[in-house]
């Protein structure tokens, strides 16, 4: 997980440099507000915390079902990636009318 993160959190500094850096400072803050209220373990994991967003959502068995977002706004990131061994995948968003097929590795 670290290295992707890292990946995509360099990706994100060239894109959006005001978003990646407002991340860092985010971060920052979260683990001063911790340390103030004594949340040692907290504290751990905002240390070892190698991505620059604050939430993870993993899918797994290749399949999930459609994903809204109310709170989301267009001019945020959502990064998608994949782990691991596979085949051919095919990534269907219908709201968009599109599919998108593409093979391990790519």
């Amino acid at each position: 997980m670290h290295r992707p993160a890292v990946l995509i959190a360099a990706a994100l500094r060239v894109m959006h440099p005001k978003l990646y850096w407002s991340s860092l400072a985010t971060m920052l803050a979260l683990g001063l507000w911790a340390a103030d209220k004594k949340l040692d373990e907290m504290g751990d994991h905002l240390r070892v915390w190698a991505s620059v967003f604050t939430a993870l959502a993993i899918v797994c068995n290749r399949r999930s079902p459609l994903h809204r977002d109310p709170l989301s706004r267009p001019q945020w990131f959502d990064v998608m990636t994949t782990f691991g061994n596979y085949g051919v995948v095919s990534m269907k968003m219908p709201n968009l009318g599109i599919e998108i097929v593409y093979p391990a590795g790519y």
